[in-house]
């Protein structure tokens, strides 16, 4: 009898663990925030970054961009003062002083991005801008820098092509020609330095119109 009972108590038992698993089964089903995994693509697990090696191709161009920024920090300073910086008749003359003061540097034909986005090129456009924030701006000074380097495979490393890429510099300069060697240019970098200037929360971007010549010994050309 005992044994018959524990047989019965048994079989209730395991019923009641069938019915149990079910239950709590099709509540995770109907329970939304209770999400089965799905199997990931094979070929997209996780983004993948390209960083350069600091040690070498970045060396160079932060070497160039500190020391250049550390002169525009002092110049927008300065140019709060200057009388000409505000007249349309002599700002001309000062953007002719700023292109030799700039001159061999990735400035030497900068292009300013507002706020808007609009593209101000040349010497002469950015001091016009500058002209409208700066008597409005408690400060104004180099925030950030990004460098942009555009890989170059070996069939663009031609003389027509980058001819093509480097036009408005090479007019800008009176040349016809390429001013190095075409054989030894790897990247372009695109320099782009954030302006930040209060009261405004949007920065600006100020960089080099042309992307700039890297030589494959790791330096700028400029």
């Amino acid at each position: 009898m005992n044994i018959r009972r524990s047989s019965y108590l048994w079989a209730f038992a395991i019923v009641a663990a069938v019915i149990s698993a079910g239950v709590l089964v099709a509540a995770a089903r109907q329970d939304p925030s209770v999400i089965p995994q799905a199997r990931p693509k094979p070929e997209k697990l996780c983004p993948i970054t390209f960083h350069l090696d600091p040690t070498t191709l970045q060396a160079g161009y932060s070497r160039h961009v500190e020391k250049v920024n550390a002169k525009l920090a002092q110049d927008l300073v300065y140019l709060r003062t200057r009388t000409e910086l505000y007249d349309p008749k002599l700002r001309e003359g000062l953007a002719d002083e700023f292109a030799k003061h700039y001159s061999g540097t990735y400035l030497a034909f900068p292009v300013l991005w507002d706020e808007l986005g609009q593209a101000h090129t040349g010497w002469f456009q950015v001091l016009s801008w500058l002209a409208t924030a700066l008597p409005t701006a408690t400060f104004i000074h180099p925030q950030a820098v990004n460098v942009y380097m555009e890989y170059l495979p070996l069939g663009d490393r031609t003389e027509a092509n980058l001819t093509t890429r480097l036009a408005a510099t090479m007019k800008k300069r009176g040349m016809t020609k390429l001013w190095f060697d075409y054989r030894i240019v790897d990247f372009l970098a695109s320099i782009r330095t954030v302006l930040a200037y209060a009261p405004y929360d949007d920065p600006v971007q100020i960089g080099n119109e042309d992307p700039s010549p890297h030589q494959n010994i790791c330096d700028p050309i400029f």
